[in-house]
């Protein structure tokens, strides 16, 4: 992170130049890069799929039962909230709990340990522009409101940077938060928005101390937590998917991940729980086959 003097800070976005009292110096991050989220899923889900996951969607977990010999029975419901067919039922050894804003409500499904886990929303849109940003300019922040803008290959994105406090659900925006998003940009840049190509709400989850929870659950053995990424799930996917890999496949992290790190994000547990590790097969070794939400 290094400074920017006023003429340094229109050079870089002149669209901040009619604003001097507000915007008189800066600070920008050289060496942050742009996750591309789209082509990073697609790369995760062909790795997942060539290694024979099955992936189903409109499938949404409404029981979570364990059985003798240390398997779970996932009962399942289709689009709509019917019940699916008996033979869908998921059967496993391991069920990685990996469901986001819902990661609370799976777990206690599952009579887990709660997490504390909090959804936030988040309210983003696409807009076009009048006047196209050239290709080097940086996303923005601005630091007393936190909304920011970025380009995009449609004009730019935009977004309040808002974290307020959701119940897990498919959240829309709030009537007339783009609209007024739009407008507080144009009072405070020279970005004139000529229209909104999309807009959304997101649910970012976190739990206190905004730590990620990547571990085995002390109350139920076999149940794996892998949620609380708050605003940087795509930058941390695939580190904690490799610290879970290893963790359900081997029982242990490698070198690259140190013991405090994986202190740290290890599930928090009541007073009476006993951490439970990787369950074993009759051989000893990690089990296999395993259900991820």
């Amino acid at each position: 992170m290094r400074s920017l003097n006023r003429d340094e800070l229109v050079e870089l976005c002149p669209e901040l130049a009619t604003n001097p009292e507000r915007y008189p110096v800066a600070a920008i991050d050289d060496s942050a890069v742009r996750t591309d989220a789209t082509a990073l899923v697609a790369w995760h889900r062909a790795r997942a799929e060539a290694a024979g996951v099955e992936i189903r969607t409109g499938a949404r977990v409404v029981g979570l039962t364990p059985q003798d010999g240390g398997t779970w029975v996932l009962d399942v419901a289709g689009p709509g909230g019917t019940a699916a067919r008996e033979e869908a039922a998921v059967r496993a050894r391991t069920v990685v709990n990996a469901a986001g804003a819902w990661a609370e409500q799976i777990g206690a499904l599952a009579g887990a340990t709660p997490q504390e886990l909090q959804p936030y929303r988040r309210t983003a849109a696409l807009v076009t522009l009048a006047e196209p940003f050239a290709p080097e300019h940086p996303m923005v922040d601005d630091a007393a409101q936190d909304w920011y803008y970025r380009p995009d290959t449609v004009g730019a994105m935009i977004s309040w940077g808002e974290a307020e406090p959701s119940d897990a659900c498919n959240a829309t925006p709030h009537e007339g938060a783009v609209a007024s998003l739009a407008e507080t940009l144009e009072r405070e840049t020279a970005l004139r928005i000529a229209g909104t190509v999309k807009e959304w709400t997101g649910l970012r989850t976190s739990r206190p101390g905004d730590v990620p929870v990547c571990g085995w659950d002390a109350a139920a053995p076999g149940f794996f937590w892998l949620a609380g990424q708050g605003g940087y799930g795509f930058q941390t996917s695939s580190a904690l998917a490799r610290a879970t890999a290893e963790l359900v496949v081997q029982g242990r992290v490698g070198w690259w991940l140190s013991a405090d790190t994986v202190e740290a994000l290890r599930p928090a547990a009541r007073d009476a729980d006993v951490v439970l590790r990787c369950p074993t097969g009759t051989d000893g070794n990690p089990a296999t086959g395993g259900a991820a939400l």
